[in-house]
């Protein structure tokens, strides 16, 4: 057994909380592999993940953009810091994705090493059991897709539309982004409101997330109800089941239902994409345009 958790170590990543576990060249916990520095980068070699944030836990882009090239930079940005101040974790994806990807076979042996250490640990199938049972318990509703979070009351509610552009082949040098997030408001007593941003994304999901967030970040304090509408449908079934979200998505999901708390009640639900056509105009002009 040992031997099998010592093969998966050079494996396990990091998910990103307040960084100060987490060594920036020593981790795996931007992607799947480590860090680089080039040449005239003159971040320390012991470096945590935390001193490349401010203090107030954002990320530092002039220290990440003078210390990595292009590539890692923005997928440093693009990793979401969560709200609450919580300790960094591991996570097994790497070593699975790289057994899945890359066909070692050190890497195909060390998989099928602990799985059976783990089957045989495993008294009379409990493990198995447990599992199956688990599967079943976490079926997600297939329609129709909606999660909420508290109970809606009598105060002011705000109908939000979000939405996010994201393009893999933009144009940087006519000063396109690749992604950018947007969203569009109304209350039942004929305010409206509505914000865009170019954001840091490493997939079309994520920077869908990061509308969601940033429009329950950007509403009114006033509303304690919110009704959020999207067209993403991965990230309505993430807020609905915990056990099937992307990576770059968890720590926005995690966010997503924290911040739900604060409000009485929180709704989102899935639409089709003439329902959001405000928002993704909105955002299609600010990744093209700013």
């Amino acid at each position: 057994m040992n031997r099998a958790v010592h093969s998966l170590k050079e494996y396990l990543g990091r998910r990103i909380s307040n960084g100060a576990s987490t060594k920036v060249l020593q981790d795996i916990w931007v992607g799947k592999g480590r860090l680089t520095l080039p040449p005239l980068a003159t971040l320390q070699q012991d470096a945590v993940v935390a001193n490349l944030m401010t203090n107030e836990r954002q990320w530092n882009v002039g220290i990440i953009w003078n210390n990595f090239d292009k590539i890692s930079a923005s997928n440093i940005l693009a990793t979401h810091i969560p709200t609450q101040n919580q300790e960094d974790e591991e996570w097994l994806a790497n070593f699975i994705n790289f057994f899945c990807h890359q066909g070692k076979e050190e890497a195909r042996i060390s998989i099928v090493r602990f799985i059976t250490t783990l089957w045989y640990a495993s008294k009379d199938g409990q493990l198995q059991k447990k599992s199956q049972h688990e599967a079943q318990r976490r079926v997600p509703l297939k329609s129709p897709l909606i999660w909420s979070s508290g109970r809606a009351t009598k105060g002011p509610r705000l109908t939000i539309l979000v939405d996010a552009a994201w393009k893999k082949d933009y144009k940087p040098n006519k000063g396109e982004w690749q992604a950018a997030i947007a969203w569009n408001a109304d209350d039942n007593q004929g305010r409206s409101y509505q914000s865009a941003t170019r954001v840091y994304a490493i997939s079309p999901a994520q920077a869908e997330g990061l509308a969601i967030l940033e429009a329950i970040k950007g509403a009114p304090t006033q509303y304690p109800n919110l009704i959020i509408k999207t067209d993403a449908s991965v990230v309505v079934e993430s807020l609905q089941w915990q056990g099937k979200v992307l990576e770059e998505l968890k720590r926005i999901v995690q966010d997503i239902k924290y911040l739900g708390l604060q409000r009485d009640f929180l709704v989102c639900i899935k639409v089709d994409r003439r329902s959001v056509q405000k928002a993704h105009d909105l955002a299609i002009n600010c990744r093209k345009y700013g």
